[in-house]
């Protein structure tokens, strides 16, 4: 198991093509003293591990309020991608509802 899996539950991969998506949307830019993959990387850890502000400090070595400033605006950014990646449910059924065979293992 790669470390970016054990410690943000995503590959890297998607981890990269998420810091991009922020980047190239100019949801969240790099500072003088944090990445914006680092910024990803404390949310996506304190997600992950449900970790404490007091530990994302340890993990990260900064601050308690540079943890929750970058936190927030992680929070934001993702926030502001929902209405992108996340649809609200669709009025018309997919097909295989329509198919008896199927009702069994969609009656809950």
């Amino acid at each position: 198991e790669s470390l970016s899996k054990r410690n943000f539950r995503m590959e890297v991969g998607v981890f990269q093509a998420l810091v991009n998506k922020l980047r190239e949307k100019q949801l969240l830019a790099d500072s003088r003293a944090i990445s914006v993959e680092e910024k990803v990387a404390i949310f996506l850890y304190a997600l992950a591990k449900n970790a404490s502000n007091e530990t994302l400090q340890y993990e990260f070595q900064h601050s308690g309020e540079t943890i929750s400033r970058h936190f927030g605006a992680v929070l934001d950014a993702i926030t502001q991608l929902t209405c992108v990646y996340i649809r609200p449910p669709s009025l018309h059924p997919h097909q295989i509802l329509r198919r008896p065979k199927f009702h069994p293992f969609f009656q809950v």
